[in-house]
């Protein structure tokens, strides 16, 4: 009873063991453990969730609704932080950079919208929330804040979206209901690529290299789209479509694609109720899993190590390794009285970071409309703000790079504890 649209499921990035679901049709967010068959919760949402994903760093949860609303809430205690109106219609997609200082979302109005992370939570205070229910400030023409571009090049519903290596200066790739699939540079908004296919698509995903796209169709069946090749090249605006290679097998629609990190295989999976495992050199299917006995929404590589946090923790019971995860709140609750009822256990809630430069800012707002200043505590830390001038403005600020200084030190701790560790068992095992 608990199934989850193709866009609606994620793997929490801090603690692999844990998976993030929302249910179909129903405002309820599921969180699974890998460690048990039963959820270990389930989390009433303020609406249905078109689509789900967790920020990099799995402090963050991001959902879409079918009315165009992007929720956000703080992994680690729950907290609703951000519900902002993005879309006009339903969003139906979303995929954060690598660095997490990016947001881009999908929607069925066929645009994309590119969004600061670190401005939609920076400065964004519980007052901020208006009447209607959505927090942070628009501009004259209705506009968040914190969307930098809208990509309009679509011109029916955006299926799925990812993005690349390299922050804000990364590209992009999305594809359409309307036959198309289409690269994008982040940082200029410019179209690097659009090629035309046969058929609505439904998924993509691309290598680590970003030398080749899988393209799958609401048909069944997957294109293999070379990205730095002469004929795709020649194919932008709208040309014929030029692919390498086709694979078939689904007989349904193509829900998503993922490819692993050596780039040698593909995993995809179908509205058939099935998810095959595909050797791209040669295009043959070299596993075949069909015991669902529905469509299969959802798959993905997950790339396991000695020194995970499970088998960590399970060797090492004194380390605590986990990163706390909460059940979601339904409504936006004050900061204040989160912390006095959290933050003996969990800690104060997380302080957003802007990760991206002062220089890609400027880039995304020429004409300085939103006037900010960064500043940073000497290691690689940019931190957003607002250049009031007031003293409480700076007291503020002097109190988050204390904690933020704190927190390093933190963290130095506990790198210090898990190298001896690891010295300590390489030093057995060699011994033995």
């Amino acid at each position: 009873g608990n199934n989850s649209a193709a866009q609606c499921f994620d793997l929490v990035r801090g603690n692999l063991e844990y998976l993030c679901a929302a249910q179909t049709g129903r405002p309820s967010v599921f969180m699974w453990s890998t460690a048990q068959v039963q959820p270990v919760f389930r989390s009433p949402a303020p609406e249905s969730l078109s689509c789900l994903r967790v920020s990099p760093d799995g402090n963050y949860i991001v959902g879409g609704s079918d009315r165009g609303t992007l929720y956000v809430w703080q992994a680690a205690n729950g907290s609703l932080l951000i519900a902002a109106k993005i879309h006009f219609k339903a969003l139906l997609c979303c995929a954060f950079t690598d660095d997490g200082s990016m947001l881009l979302t999908g929607g069925e109005d066929a645009a994309i919208s590119v969004l600061s992370f670190g401005r939609l939570l920076a400065g964004e205070g519980p007052r901020r929330w208006s009447a209607e229910g959505s927090r942070g400030a628009s501009d004259n023409s209705g506009k968040h804040s914190s969307v930098r571009a809208t990509w309009t090049q679509h011109s029916l519903p955006v299926s799925d979206l990812r993005c690349g290596i390299g922050g804000a200066r990364a590209r992009a790739i999305s594809v359409s209901l309307d036959h198309t699939c289409k690269v994008w540079d982040i940082l200029s908004g410019q179209l690097l690529l659009s090629v035309l296919f046969p058929c609505q698509l439904t998924a993509v995903n691309w290598d680590i290299t970003e030398q080749f796209a899988a393209v799958g169709g609401a048909d069944g069946r997957i294109f293999s789209l070379p990205l730095h090749s002469e004929t795709s090249t020649d194919n932008r605006d709208g040309g014929e479509h030029a692919t390498q290679g086709v694979l078939k097998g689904h007989s349904k629609s193509v829900t998503s694609l993922d490819i692993s990190a050596d780039g040698s295989m593909l995993l995809s999976t179908s509205g058939d109720g099935t998810a095959r495992v595909w050797h791209i050199a040669s295009g043959q299917t070299t596993h075949t899993f069909s015991s669902h006995k529905g469509p299969v929404t959802c798959g993905r590589f997950c790339v396991t190590t000695p020194f995970s946090s499970s088998s960590m923790a399970s060797a090492h019971p004194q380390l605590d390794l986990n990163v706390p995860v909460r059940p979601l709140n339904k409504h936006h609750a004050d900061v204040k009285t989160e912390v006095a009822g959290d933050s003996a256990k969990y800690g104060e809630p997380i302080v957003p970071m802007l990760l991206c430069s002062p220089m890609e800012l400027d880039a995304f707002d020429p004409h300085g409309n939103d006037t900010q200043s960064t500043f940073g505590d000497g290691r690689g830390i940019n931190i957003i703000h607002r250049s009031n001038g007031s003293q409480e403005s700076n007291a503020s600020d002097k109190e988050i790079i204390a904690r933020l200084k704190e927190e390093v030190a933190q963290w130095k701790t506990v790198a210090g504890e898990l190298y001896n560790v690891a010295a300590t068992d390489v030093g057995k095992s060699g011994s033995g």
